[in-house]
């Protein structure tokens, strides 16, 4: 029997056919192999409004309950997962890939059905899905940034010397008109600022933080100003990888990427940075 795979991929965009892969179907030798990134519906969960992603996550899982709808011939089933060892039990085939790929949706896509010269086994699906759809595989525990994000708010040096997670406020800085939320605050000779932004979400929400940590230096010009945050996946997220390049490349803060934290942690301790306010501070 021919081994035959199909991408699947959320629409992003219809109007212009973005997609995004988000997941592979693999038939072969009387078997079926059906996984979903985990990491790339974390990314779409960003990307989409809230009710189109309910109905991309029923589509999931209705390929799901169709693939393992075979009278207990299932042999693997989790949330992103599935192994399908008798193929005579379900209706997957060549035909019904090539019927799902011309299916019209606006919120799901399946790639019409490649045919392939191997056997299929576990180890050749993970391969496959991770040039095909998630370089990181099917299973990645939490988002990258959240994980990576982790080094500055676990810093000990940081910790001991930084404000985390302060609104700012004319009460601080008379020039600040409305109060901004910053990760990271001190001061030496002049305020530090530091902003975390995830660059792996929507624009809008990137232009957010960006738009409002400038104006925190607008307002405090005599201030030091670090943006941290890490490269976005090119293929994934081409704009937002612009967005970076143009962090990298601005006068107007100081780009540090997570890997480099100890730039942060020499900084402040070169130039011996404070908390701007100490516990027994207190505002009004």
């Amino acid at each position: 029997m021919a081994s035959y795979l199909s991408v699947i991929s959320a629409v992003i965009r219809p109007e212009i056919k973005e997609k995004v892969s988000i997941g592979l179907l693999l038939i072969g030798d009387d078997k079926l192999y059906l996984g979903f990134s985990k990491n790339k519906l974390e990314v779409v969960s960003q990307l989409l409004p809230e009710e189109v992603f309910r109905g991309l996550r029923f589509n999931v899982k209705n390929f799901q309950q169709v693939a393992t709808d075979n009278e207990g011939y299932r042999t693997l089933f989790t949330s992103h997962l599935t192994i399908v060892e008798n193929l005579q039990h379900t209706i997957f085939s060549e035909s019904y890939l090539g019927y799902l790929s011309n299916y019209k949706n606006n919120i799901i896509s399946v790639s019409e059905p490649n045919s392939i010269a191997i056997v299929p086994t576990q180890q050749v699906f993970e391969r496959l899905f991770k040039k095909l759809v998630d370089e990181q595989g099917i299973y990645v525990a939490k988002k990258v940034a959240e994980r990576s994000f982790s080094k500055v708010r676990e810093s000990s040096i940081l910790k001991e010397r930084f404000n985390y997670d302060l609104e700012v406020n004319q009460d601080l800085f008379p020039s600040l008109i409305v109060p901004v939320r910053i990760d990271l605050v001190g001061e030496n000779e002049m305020p530090t600022f530091v902003k975390l932004i995830d660059l792996e979400r929507r624009k809008n929400y990137i232009a957010n933080d960006v738009t409002s940590f400038k104006f925190v230096k607008d307002a405090v010009p005599d201030s030091k100003n670090f943006i941290v945050s890490r490269e976005p996946l090119k293929t994934t997220f081409p704009q937002q990888h612009q967005i970076w390049n143009n962090l990298r490349n601005t006068d107007l803060f100081e780009y540090v990427d997570i890997t480099e934290v100890e730039r942060l942690e020499e900084y402040a301790q070169v130039h011996k940075v404070h908390k701007l306010i100490e516990p027994a501070d207190s505002i009004s």
